[in-house]
């Protein structure tokens, strides 16, 4: 706002004291009476009393400051009156140094004031006794980090065994964290987060945390049982033996990695008793984080911890952490030569030519899951892309630097690493995803290659619809091929194997829930690519692609919806407003067609924000624009 200087700017101000004053709230006292005028008396009392020649003259009190005794006043707050006063119950006028009822009885004025203490007093108080709870609980051995170094059965998990964990169980481990809380006092608390920064080395340092055996337990089995929507592939009896191993064991696992595991288990089993024990391990694991990328420990527990971290961003909606977190594991993967592993066999190392920040792989399983954690990076990190609108950190597009682009070959399955299943010829990557020369002999890709894949197209779709190329332009009609020839070679829905290879059964097979990802990647990179409806061609793949997605969301049930991926919802919201905006450049019955298409993928939407909370403001957002009601 802008004040004229011709303005009365203290109007506001006389209007909030008048609203405010006192004579608003009870009647004037006979102070405030005699100040505006002299005291009135009955007129006989005047001419039997009182000279009418004589001047009238204010009390000496309201002239001149005295040690004579005030004039009474309105009855004072409570709390205000003098100790003796309040103890005698007697009337009080708050008088200072001494009251009026203190001098006449000739007692010792004393007034219980509290002491005012300023902001900083009080922070430096909070951070003294913040010092002290840090110090008992350092000094108590029992409640020392086991999380990490917590030792359980090297036996897969089962499912059987969530059943175990009562709620009684989760809760008295929640209370043993809460009691187990403090923050430390010479450091920023971070948000989000119950873990604080250090000043001097800039760690995070997270509150101790204890966790009983069969709690961790069961938080590692709910994390196996989702691992494959967070695109962690492993193999999965060495990934289970060494989270069993202690923290001191050269074998073990960093404790950064095994904290992330803990913590998507714990944002798996959806219990409010954990949800201290959630916020202790993210804290945890940022910690350890750091601590591992300043000595380059263990990087590639590193590279997977992070990417880990970065999908329970994206779970939470917390788009722009999960941004920087995956741009920090794509930064690391580039420096340890992740993008580029030239062959999926492994080889053993020539002595004296490997300088790197990743030793050479053991062998051929621990050779795969480098691959599997570079294609995971490449996959969270469109993801993010997709949401943001952003673009992403991992490039594979022709034209692009050689020394930045991906050249990692597809992933295969783990038990093909296992037993040496591999061929020269697998080689494939990005780029051959534009090459539309057939090559012959080559197997099925996994479901984790095709989700990689399609979220490449997808991603590349949204970052050339940005441009206005016309049509027929190289960039569009060699993207289109792409999402053809990507689209034509996808298993059916309902097919199963690593590599959709298993066709499906009639009447007795059910929906693969990777399959209904990655066809859904397919279609929207079709509808991205030409939604801007230049030609007859473009309007005939939004149509065949609309069509097919309405298919998809048609065949599930509400049991599917707990075993997608929280990326399919971002894909049905990209989907959805873009066919709303489709219904504004056609006809009538083409707008009302694409206008039903919207509400089925809606539909499935609402059902999906169920499992991700976080959704539900892009379902509501979705459902405004398409019915024009909130």
């Amino acid at each position: 706002m802008v004040f004229s200087p011709y303005l009365r700017v203290s109007s506001s101000a006389d209007h909030f004291q008048r609203r405010s004053s006192s004579f608003i709230d009870r009647p004037p006292s006979r102070a405030h009476c005699s100040r505006a005028f002299p005291l009135l008396e009955p007129a006989g009392a005047i001419n039997s009393t009182r000279s009418p020649t004589r001047p009238f003259q204010q009390p000496p009190s309201l002239l001149t400051t005295t040690t004579s005794e005030p004039m009474p006043t309105a009855n004072l707050p409570r709390g205000h009156a003098c100790i003796e006063c309040h103890n005698r119950k007697s009337r009080c006028d708050g008088g200072k140094p001494i009251c009026s009822s203190c001098r006449r009885s000739h007692r010792q004025c004393v007034y219980n004031e509290p002491v005012v203490k300023s902001g900083q007093q009080q922070l430096l108080e909070r951070m003294r006794q913040l010092e002290e709870m840090l110090a008992e609980i350092q000094a108590d051995p029992r409640t020392s980090i086991s999380s990490a170094g917590s030792t359980t059965s090297p036996s897969p998990p089962s499912p059987r065994s969530l059943s175990s964990h009562g709620e009684g169980q989760r809760s008295s481990s929640g209370s043993s964290q809460s009691r187990s809380r403090s923050p430390r006092a010479d450091g920023e608390l971070v948000p989000g987060t119950n873990m604080t920064w250090n000043r001097p080395g800039v760690v995070p340092t997270p509150p101790p945390t204890e966790m009983t055996r069969h709690l961790r337990q069961n938080l590692i089995n709910y994390f196996f049982l989702h691992r494959e929507k967070c695109f962690f592939e492993v193999h999965v009896p060495r990934f289970t033996a060494a989270l069993s191993l202690s923290s001191g064991n050269p074998n073990a696992l960093h404790p950064a990695l095994v904290n992330a595991v803990l913590l998507i288990g714990c944002y798996w089993a959806r219990a409010a008793s954990l949800a201290t024990l959630e916020s202790q391990l993210l804290g945890q694991v940022l910690c350890e984080l750091s601590m591992s990328y300043q000595q380059a420990d263990r990087l590639h527990d590193h590279i997977r911890a992070s990417n880990l971290v970065t999908f329970y961003y994206i779970c939470k909606g917390m788009h722009n952490e999960a941004e920087v977190q995956i741009e920090h594991s794509a930064r690391v993967a580039f420096l340890c030569g992740m993008h580029q592993i030239i062959s999926s066999i492994h080889r053993p190392p020539i002595p004296g030519q490997h300088v790197g920040l990743l030793p050479p792989a053991s062998d051929n399983i621990e050779l795969g899951e480098r691959i599997h954690t570079l294609w995971q990076i490449f996959s969270l990190d469109k993801i993010v892309s997709l949401i943001t609108e952003r673009p992403a950190c991992m490039l594979g597009a022709p034209g692009v630097d050689s020394l930045l682009a991906v050249t990692t070959p597809w992933p295969r399955l783990m038990i093909e690493y296992e037993t040496m299943n591999l061929s020269e010829m697998e080689r494939q990557s990005v780029h051959d995803l534009y090459n539309l020369t057939p090559v012959f002999g080559l197997r099925p890709e996994t479901l984790v290659g095709l989700e990689a894949q399609g979220l490449s197209v997808a991603q590349r779709a949204m970052y050339i619809s940005t441009f206005n190329y016309a049509p027929g332009a190289p960039e569009l009609d060699m993207l289109d091929k792409a999402i053809q020839k990507y689209i034509d070679r996808l298993p059916g829905l309902r097919n199963e194997g690593g590599s959709g290879q298993i066709l499906a059964t009639q009447g007795h097979s059910s929906i693969n829930h990777r399959l209904v990802f990655i066809r859904t990647l397919g279609f929207t990179a079709s509808l991205l690519l030409h939604q801007h409806l230049k030609d007859r061609y473009s309007h005939d793949r939004c149509n065949i692609a609309a069509q097919n997605l309405a298919a998809i969301v048609s065949e599930l049930t509400p049991d599917d919806y707990g075993r997608l991926s929280i990326g399919l919802g971002h894909l049905w919201v990209t989907t959805g407003c873009i066919l709303v905006s489709l219904t504004e450049k056609v006809s009538s019955s083409g707008a009302q067609h694409f206008r039903g298409i919207a509400s089925t993928v809606l539909s499935g939407l609402k059902q999906l924000s169920i499992v991700y909370p976080p959704l539900g403001f892009q379902t509501r957002h979705l459902h405004q624009i398409i019915y024009g009601t909130p």
